[in-house]
């Protein structure tokens, strides 16, 4: 699932280095995304809008190789096959997390998620399968803040955590400009300003391709 990458040839090593040991290697950036087409999309077909900015995302992390960096033993790897640990709310307002593995197309990583939503809020926080996913480096950790139209966000981050899985908050869909805020927050030793720039061209190209394939 992952293959370990070179130090000695890879161009990144100086600043994985300097950056490594610092308290806080994360930075974190906040941008607006067009997500006008997607949510039309999904309201005409009856697809859940969540999913499909999950998928979406999904597909984005999967597309671009500087994402899918991870630490493990101050050792850089790239990994395979990126999935996702999202939150959603149970009855009491109360989040917990569920895991959507891997797929395709659309219409198989829908039915898994919906299932895996249904499965985490009916468990415990502290569940099965909270254990069996918590640590794992092929995944990005994602969530959703529906009534905040934010323009920053920070997240709590255990001292020294040093593993490099991004993450990602969505904000409020504004229906009239067709945008919603999108947070992310990577590790300065292995992206830059530059590759997240990238990574939200690869997100948008995502999502437009998904919106077309809905209508």
């Amino acid at each position: 699932m992952a293959t370990q990458i070179d130090l000695s040839t890879w161009q990144r090593a100086e600043h994985f280095s300097f950056f490594k040991d610092l308290a806080n290697p994360y930075f974190s950036v906040c941008v607006r995304i067009d997500a006008g087409e997607l949510f039309t999309a999904c309201k005409q077909s009856g697809q859940s809008f969540y999913l499909a900015c999950l998928y979406a995302l999904l597909r984005a992390n999967n597309s671009y190789q500087p994402v899918c960096h991870r630490i493990d033993n101050n050792q850089v790897w790239l990994c395979d096959k990126i999935e996702i640990n999202a939150v959603q709310l149970d009855e009491q307002n109360l989040f917990k997390i569920s895991y959507l593995p891997y797929a395709e197309g659309f219409a198989e990583f829908s039915e898994k998620g919906k299932i895996a939503f249904e499965t985490a809020i009916s468990q415990s926080f502290f569940s099965e399968q909270f254990n069996s996913i918590e640590g794992r480096l092929n995944c990005i950790h994602v969530s959703v803040l529906p009534w905040l139209d934010f323009t920053g966000f920070s997240h709590a981050t255990p001292f020294g955590e040093q593993n490099g899985i991004p993450k990602f908050v969505f904000g409020k869909f504004d229906k009239q400009l067709g945008t919603m805020p999108l947070n992310i927050d990577v590790h300065h030793g292995l992206m830059d300003g530059f590759h997240v720039a990238q990574f939200v061209n690869v997100l948008q190209q995502e999502m437009a391709a998904l919106a077309k394939s809905l209508l």
